[in-house]
């Protein structure tokens, strides 16, 4: 499995559309994004998305998308890279559509959670295109042990 990006990679805030959808189009080409979201509250049916996070797996090539006069310096995909994205129709909304693009694997700690802030905000659900994998499910069932 790709490596995912380390903690002392500095984000790229999302700040323009430009940026929006060239996110859009490196998640569709790497199939497989790992996504966060922060919201105002733990209540899933009242509270508001503030803003998305996502990580990018480590890759030794560098595609046409990742001009730095996008991103700007601190983009490195060799490095694995984070992004910061507001929760805006305009930014956020045509990313959150491309993780449920086909073939798009998605990987999200308390997914339920995250799809459900999603789908009340962008009408998107993540994960639906390809695998959704949940680290709090393997966390909360563990495989059984087999007695040898």
């Amino acid at each position: 499995m790709p490596k995912f990006a380390a903690t002392q990679i500095r984000p790229v805030e999302i700040q323009t559309v430009e940026q929006s959808l060239t996110l859009c189009q490196m998640i569709g080409d790497i199939r497989l994004v790992a996504y966060d979201t922060e919201t105002t509250g733990i209540d899933a049916h009242k509270d508001r998305m503030v803003l998305a996070t996502l990580s990018l797996p480590q890759h030794s090539w560098m595609p046409h998308w990742s001009d730095p006069r996008v991103f700007g310096d601190h983009f490195d995909l060799e490095s694995g890279s984070k992004f910061v994205v507001p929760a805006t129709p305009d930014l956020c909304g045509p990313i959150m559509q491309s993780l449920g693009f086909r073939g798009v694997d998605v990987i999200a700690h308390h997914s339920q959670y995250d799809n459900h802030i999603v789908y009340r905000h962008f009408r998107v659900k993540p994960g639906c295109g390809g695998r959704l994998f949940d680290p709090m499910i393997i966390v909360t069932n563990p495989l059984p042990v087999l007695a040898t």
